[in-house]
């Protein structure tokens, strides 16, 4: 992913993992790194996070399970661990919607952070 912010061009490469367990369990791993392209490390701005999931199909269309998140940021020397549920429902079989609502686990987290997605398969 290629990005520009505050007048820096930046790239945020991730390895995207997931898969099935047996009939009704699935699994996810992402690893992330963030950073701006700049010539003095401050301006970097480098990111590492990875998250982690792991839900249980309830029905075909319903899955619920547990989501967590790690990010390190290495301009302010912050860790941040969440940890929270999580909830998708399918739509139809193409449309989706995923909530996930994390709780900040460490000194440096946020008290919370919540995602919702909404998605369609082609």
């Amino acid at each position: 992913e290629h990005k520009l912010i505050n007048g820096y061009m930046g790239i945020e490469p991730k390895i995207l993992l997931g898969d099935q367990i047996g009939d009704r369990s699935i699994w996810g791993l992402n690893l992330i790194y963030e950073a701006n392209i700049a010539r003095k490390r401050k301006d970097q701005e480098r990111e590492w996070a990875s998250t982690a999931s792991y839900g249980y199909m309830i029905t075909d269309d319903l899955t619920i399970g547990a989501s967590s998140m790690y990010r390190y940021n290495d301009v302010d020397y912050s860790d941040e661990i969440y940890l929270g549920p999580l909830i998708q429902y399918r739509f139809s079989g193409r449309a989706y919607i995923s909530i996930e609502s994390l709780q900040g686990l460490s000194d440096d987290a946020k008290k919370s952070r919540t995602t919702v997605i909404f998605g369609w398969r082609w």
